[in-house]
């Protein structure tokens, strides 16, 4: 993830550490489909307030890195709803996790324990193949914070990574598996 030239749009920032902050614009990482059963790493820091209307995604399964919500997991962190987990099939939304007006969430919701803004936090997250589904899965700092599994037309396809740094920075910067 760390070549500048592999994005989608272009990291605002790119520290002498490795890191690359994308800021006030969806991005995919187009220097690879990630298959079926990667399981991505990284830091990530963020300004997230827990006091304003803000929010911030990453993507898993993106099968179009220039386009946002076409079809991929989606999991987002929000002020208001916690963590989100959303799936997007062709436009179309279905809430795995999350609070989001005019949807039936299939899990309920999750708030959010372990992210937390201007901190770095070590993430681990992947969809992974198993039989019947999609598990999609999210620990940060060593917390699980969701281990779930999508029966319902998964998406089984291998795709790519995106960012949403909608309304603060997103810096990620590398780290070594846990």
């Amino acid at each position: 993830l760390q070549a500048t030239s592999l994005w989608t749009v272009a990291p605002t920032a790119v520290g002498s550490d490795g890191s690359l902050t994308f800021s006030g614009s969806y991005t995919g990482y187009i220097g690879e489909r990630f298959g079926n059963n990667s399981i991505l790493y990284f830091n990530m820091t963020s300004n997230l307030s827990t006091t304003s209307k803000d929010w911030l995604a990453y993507t898993l399964r993106d099968q179009d890195p220039y386009t946002m919500t076409d079809t991929e997991y989606f999991i987002g962190f929000n002020d208001e709803a916690g963590i989100e987990v959303q799936k997007f099939v062709n436009g179309t939304r279905t809430v795995l996790y999350g609070d989001i007006d005019g949807y039936e969430s299939f899990y309920g919701t999750l708030a959010n324990s372990y992210y937390t803004a201007n901190e770095e936090h070590s993430i681990v997250t992947g969809a992974i193949d198993v039989e019947d589904g999609v598990r999609i899965f999210l620990y940060i700092d060593g917390n699980k914070v969701f281990d779930i599994v999508d029966f319902d037309d998964p998406i089984t396809t291998d795709g790519f990574f995106a960012l949403y740094p909608m309304t603060q920075a997103i810096t990620l910067s590398p780290t070594t598996f846990p």
